[in-house]
């Protein structure tokens, strides 16, 4: 059933199987409808989704564990603990950790989301953030292993270690062509997509 949070209406469709991290289907209704993103994920038997609103800067953790009632478990906001939440709109699970993006900070927020009652700000990622410098227009992220593969608009690929979650290091870069959007990663390739020019594989 729905589960309204702030000005957001969607539906987890809870007879899926909630194993795995993948974005799942959602139904929006609220003034900014390209505003939200969200992400479920499991803590032990319980289920959660993490959800974004680019229009309130927040992300909301949200327990669906009863399908006949969900109810909130924390809801962040920008400016204190967590700093780079404006206009807060991808997220994306690995592991314990969420990845927030901001394309207005231009920045990536990892949470420690282990506890969804009290999820923890465990470092930030922004351009102009000492070697961050080409974050602008960051608009996804993929987590393989112990690196972070950023698409960050046409500054093209970034990769950043994330082997210390608390200390992110850059640790290389591809520019392609274009604005780069959206990114995954398969074995050994990097599928980068941007909405110009197409697909783009570095290997």
């Amino acid at each position: 059933m729905p589960c309204w949070s702030r000005k957001i209406a969607f539906d987890l469709n809870l007879g899926k199987d909630y194993t795995n991290t993948n974005l799942v289907s959602i139904n929006a209704s609220f003034s900014d409808s390209n505003g939200i993103d969200q992400c479920r994920y499991r803590v032990h038997d319980e289920i959660y989704a993490i959800v974004t609103s680019s229009y309130e800067d927040t992300f909301n953790i949200i327990d669906f564990s009863n399908p006949e009632g969900s109810v909130l478990s924390s809801e962040q906001t920008d400016g204190g603990t967590f700093g780079k939440l404006d206009a807060a709109q991808t997220v994306r699970i690995f592991g314990d950790y969420a990845f927030v993006l901001s394309p207005i900070e231009n920045s990536s927020t990892i949470v420690d989301i282990s506890d969804p009652t009290n999820p923890l700000n465990v470092s930030e990622v922004f351009d102009g953030d000492g070697e961050f410098s080409k974050l602008e227009g960051i608009t996804d992220i993929f987590v393989s292993g112990d690196y972070a593969y950023v698409a960050a608009g046409s500054s093209g690929l970034r990769v950043i270690s994330i082997a210390d979650h608390e200390n992110p290091v850059e640790v290389g870069h591809c520019d392609l062509p274009g604005n780069i959007a959206d990114i995954e990663v398969t074995g050994n390739y990097v599928y980068a997509v941007n909405g110009r020019n197409g697909g783009n594989i570095p290997g």
